[in-house]
């Protein structure tokens, strides 16, 4: 069974049939009974032609026809997954057909015990492990047991390509519960703080602290988030360059309609840059407008 449908540029509009040639100016797209897509033919002329496992899981991305112009340098990508389901390796190759051509580049995910992440590899000019690559990248985990409060395997540590070990700390003392409650207080890079996060009673993140390029980011002052709303929503965010007289970088007030969308954003720093955003019945994005926010209106 498959089911096709046609969109035309400019028109937004889906025609069903049984079969619907690809005209200038349109898309074809194909599903199968599952509703999955089948089948892509672009106004361009290319055709992308995904292929599924018995399970329902895409395991090859075909690019069948490639229209002139296009770069054709990747014409497959094939997906493989291990016994329990997971994305195992993620291949690209130069060839549409299914174990032919020749591989392009490789990434491969390895999983420890838990069922979490345990190694990230890629290789940018072939398959990972191949014979005399120099281009194979690695980056591992590992992961700690936490007894305290919700018991937990958490990250502990994150090793880079360069041989960095990047570790994640979950503080506990005095009035932080970062520790129980399996919340990340600072990234550490050896004894060197990269990253510090502060946190509200409902777990929401309130402070970012990055040390390196000194910047910052905090929506409270004291025990009261002004910058906050009674839903917990930001409703100013604001980047600062921590410096002998701090510069605020990015500033922009967010205001909200009743069901949750944002209508305007007001740039505090670039003249020109506030936007106010219409919504139709169904809360999607209709349009932007830039300008200059004078209370009620966007002026040029």
């Amino acid at each position: 069974m498959e089911r096709r449908t046609r969109l035309r540029a400019g028109s937004c509009q889906a025609h069903v049939n049984g079969a619907c040639p690809c005209l200038s100016g349109s898309t074809t797209l194909a599903y199968n009974a599952q509703n999955q897509l089948i089948y892509r033919n672009d106004p361009a002329g290319n055709i992308i032609e995904p292929v599924y496992d018995d399970a329902g899981r895409e395991i090859h991305r075909k690019v069948t026809t490639l229209a002139g112009g296009f770069d054709g340098d990747v014409r497959r990508i094939t997906t493989a997954y291990d016994t329990s389901g997971r994305v195992s390796t993620v291949g690209q190759y130069d060839n549409a057909t299914p174990g032919s051509g020749s591989i392009v580049d490789e990434v491969k995910f390895t999983y420890e015990a838990w069922g979490n992440l345990d190694t990230f590899e890629q290789d940018h000019n072939s398959a990972v492990g191949a014979g005399g690559s120099v281009d194979d990248y690695e980056v591992s985990y590992s992961y700690a047991k936490a007894t305290d409060g919700r018991h937990s395997v958490r990250r502990s540590t994150m090793t880079t390509p360069s041989g960095n070990v990047i570790t994640y700390n979950y503080a506990g003392n005095g009035n932080l519960h970062d520790w129980e409650a399996n919340r990340v207080t600072q990234v550490k890079d050896g004894g060197v703080v990269l990253a510090h996060y502060d946190y509200n009673g409902g777990g929401h993140v309130v402070g970012i602290d990055l040390r390196e390029p000194d910047v910052f980011d905090v929506v409270y002052s004291g025990s009261s988030f002004p910058e906050l709303d009674r839903h917990n929503r930001v409703i100013s965010d604001t980047w600062t360059k921590d410096l002998g007289t701090d510069v605020d970088f990015y500033d922009v007030d967010i205001t909200y309609e009743d069901d949750g969308t944002i209508s305007r954003t007001e740039d505090n720093v670039w003249v020109g840059r506030d936007v106010a955003y219409t919504h139709d019945g169904l809360k999607r994005l209709t349009a932007a407008e830039e300008g200059t926010w004078n209370g009620s209106s966007i002026t040029a």
